[in-house]
């Protein structure tokens, strides 16, 4: 259970309220419902009437603007909104000292975006308390939520292997292509016929920001996607034996920063990359798709 305290600091408040979260460390799956409470401790006499719960979704993205002289610059696009929201009546009188909770449950819809941070995009989550009495202003306390992705929502790619620049470098023998932190992917890499001195591994992860949407009114919209890639481990490996079929690899994920992700506004990958360095030669590399999840 996570719990937040947060004392009144105005004399006109007539209520002391903590917010909590019954769950796995105030984490949620999506498409679950969470469980949140609100106990109040009364600091004058007060009538209350109603405590609302609301779950509030935030999300950053960073996007391509132009300016008026033709050029294009990157700003962060902000917005925030309302997801579910709950309201019970509570028609209870307290006096000074007396304690009242408040309970309501919020469903996660399956097809919103978890909780994630990446250098283009951050999605955060969290309950807005608010509780309204007969003798002062509403009183209104936030908590933040993590809401970790579903297994059966986020899927990868078809599984194959993508190969440029005219190579017949693949990944076989693969441990797993489901990624959750602490864990380790391994396997081998075929080099073929291609010669090269050494073959670099790398386990990425990608984001692409589709351009225009969720831009604030007013503003300039420039087409085209913006794209980061964040390598999360990776390995070179020499290759020193004359012919050698294959290269075994092992790369471990210390965390997910941001779970594999398809939506409008936000696409987020994960890939296996092997990039060849071959004399006279560049862009030699294979790649295979991997689904991450938080959950």
């Amino acid at each position: 259970m996570t719990t937040q305290t947060t004392p009144s600091t105005r004399r006109r408040d007539p209520l002391d309220i903590s917010v909590d979260q019954r769950g796995s460390r105030g984490a949620v799956v999506q498409g679950d419902a969470v469980l949140v409470g609100a106990e109040m401790r009364a600091l004058a006499r007060v009538h209350v009437r109603t405590v609302q719960f609301t779950l509030v979704h935030s999300l950053i993205l960073t996007q391509n603007q132009g300016h008026l002289f033709g050029g294009t610059y990157r700003a962060p696009a902000r917005e925030s909104r309302d997801v579910a929201t709950l309201v019970t009546g509570t028609d209870t009188l307290l006096h000074e000292g007396e304690s009242f909770r408040g309970e309501g449950r919020l469903v996660v819809p399956a097809t919103v975006l978890p909780t994630l941070q990446g250098r283009l995009a951050t999605s955060a989550w969290s309950i807005r308390t608010r509780v309204a009495s007969d003798e002062a202003a509403d009183v209104v306390r936030s908590c933040p939520l993590t809401v970790l992705s579903a297994g059966d929502v986020a899927s990868a790619d078809p599984a194959s292997d993508e190969a440029r620049g005219g190579t017949d470098v693949r990944f076989v023998d693969l441990s797993t292509r489901a990624l959750h932190a602490g864990t380790t992917v391994s396997g081998q890499v075929e080099l073929g016929s291609r010669a090269a001195r050494a073959v670099l591994v790398s386990l990425v992860m990608q984001e692409e920001v589709v351009g225009g949407v969720g831009q604030q009114p007013g503003r300039r919209d420039v087409p085209g996607h913006l794209i980061e890639e964040t390598v999360v481990d990776e390995q070179r490996l020499a290759v020193t034996a004359a012919g050698r079929p294959a290269v075994p690899f092992a790369l471990s994920v210390p965390v997910i920063p941001a779970p594999t992700v398809t939506s409008p506004q936000l696409r987020i990958r994960w890939f296996l990359r092997a990039r060849l360095d071959a004399p006279l030669h560049r862009h030699l590399e294979a790649r295979i798709p991997l689904t991450a999840h938080t959950s």
